[in-house]
């Protein structure tokens, strides 16, 4: 009898197997290349337009051959034109610049035309400032992989009547000691949570930021704790009071398409690195009318954080 499970058990082994390795033609629809628009908008900041166009799967293409200059772009906020420019002077692709003064709750849209090309517009209103207090430094924590990682906790008081959305980093912020000159940079490669409501975007990727949704607490106040990688934090690069080391929460009130796409796009960096079950493609989401890409805003609020004896 278990000779004969054994031979069964083998038998549909080897069938699976036979299975797993078989060649299946897939038919692919002709692509029609639309426009490909990125921008993120802020507040204090100009308006940065990326347009590129896309390409079929069959279709090799020099990636830096997609980025566009021979369009037209136009910027509306709250109803009036604003200018916009092609700058060129980038070492790798050009891109569009409006120059304005942007703020919170500001309406903005973006036309964008070229020939050969149906013209594609985007619509986003810049969000209030998400409102925190009470950001610090919580000591060591050991996360559910076991791992040694610095606690930071904060508070944060979600916007009324509103759906709202967050991303959560550490910045470095220091000073030239020569020139006087201010950098800054995000502080640590990896981040994580034992809150099962904030997650990193990607379990494989360099998990530069953690995202929430309200849902957990709408029109309530909530402590949020997250946890970083403990040696990025205490670089001694960085981690040194002659070069006037700063280290700051940083908390963004993004818009839904902002979250959406960069979410989405966790998951597809996951599925590059599939198992069994994974490797599925993954339709990255799109606010472009009759293009793809994304059109995002943001406003961040910042803390000074005292890490104490963190080295």
């Amino acid at each position: 009898m278990r000779k004969s499970v054994f031979i069964l058990l083998g038998a549909l082994f080897f069938g699976c197997e036979d299975f797993f390795q078989q060649d299946v033609d897939v038919d692919i629809p002709a692509h029609n290349a639309k426009l490909v628009l990125f921008a993120y908008a802020a507040p204090s900041d100009s308006l940065v337009i990326v347009l590129t166009n896309s390409v079929g799967v069959e279709v090799p293409a020099n990636l830096w051959e997609l980025w566009m200059s021979e369009a037209q772009v136009e910027v509306e906020k709250n109803g009036v034109n604003i200018p916009v420019m092609l700058n060129t002077s980038d070492d790798f692709f050009p891109f569009f610049v409006a120059v304005t003064d942007l703020q919170p709750n500001d309406h903005l849209v973006i036309r964008a035309s070229s020939d050969g090309y149906e013209p594609i517009s985007s619509e986003t209103i810049i969000p209030n400032p998400p409102q925190i207090s009470d950001a610090n430094y919580a000591g060591r924590r050991i996360n559910i992989e076991g791992e040694e990682l610095a606690a930071f906790n904060f508070q944060i008081i979600d916007e009324k009547d509103a759906d709202s959305y967050y991303e959560v980093s550490v910045v470095t912020v220091w000073t030239d000691e020569f020139t006087g000159d201010k950098f800054e940079n995000l502080a640590a490669t990896y981040y994580d949570s034992n809150l099962p409501w904030i997650n990193p975007p990607s379990d494989y990727g360099f998990n530069l930021r953690l995202f929430f949704e309200d849902g957990a607490f709408e029109n309530d106040e909530i402590t949020v704790e997250f946890l970083a990688d403990v040696w990025e934090l205490a670089n001694p690069e960085f981690y040194n009071p002659e070069y006037n080391t700063g280290y700051y929460l940083s908390v963004k009130s993004v818009t839904k398409a902002y979250y959406d796409f960069v979410t989405a796009f966790g998951v597809h960096e996951d599925n590059q690195f599939p198992d069994l079950f994974g490797g599925e493609p993954v339709p990255l989401p799109s606010n472009i009318t009759n293009g793809f890409g994304v059109f995002g805003a943001y406003t961040e609020s910042r803390i000074r954080i005292d890490l104490g004896n963190l080295n």
